[in-house]
């Protein structure tokens, strides 16, 4: 049986709301997640699918500002062209 001192301290926020609060001001520590971390290690693992559509015996390189391998046959998975009408 957990006493007062072994409690959390109640948030009365939606996640959403304190993810926009946490994000407003500048407080990635308040999120409880390292985007510094998550971010580069989703996209190894989002590239690790791109090579493994791909196959074995084309050379890839990542381009993280431009978001290219400079091989198009990786490069189609990674961009999309939508039908005329649609964007996002």
């Amino acid at each position: 049986m957990l006493t007062g001192k072994n409690t959390f301290k109640r948030i009365n926020y939606k996640s959403d709301q304190l993810l926009s609060i946490t994000i407003k001001a500048n407080d990635y520590d308040g999120s409880k997640s390292n985007f510094d971390y998550a971010g580069p290690l989703t996209e190894t693992m989002l590239l690790g699918c791109v090579a493994a559509r791909v196959g074995s015996g084309t050379k890839r390189t990542w381009d993280s500002k431009n978001m290219t391998t400079g091989n198009d046959l990786a490069d189609r998975y990674i961009r999309h062209e939508y039908r005329n009408g649609w964007s996002l």
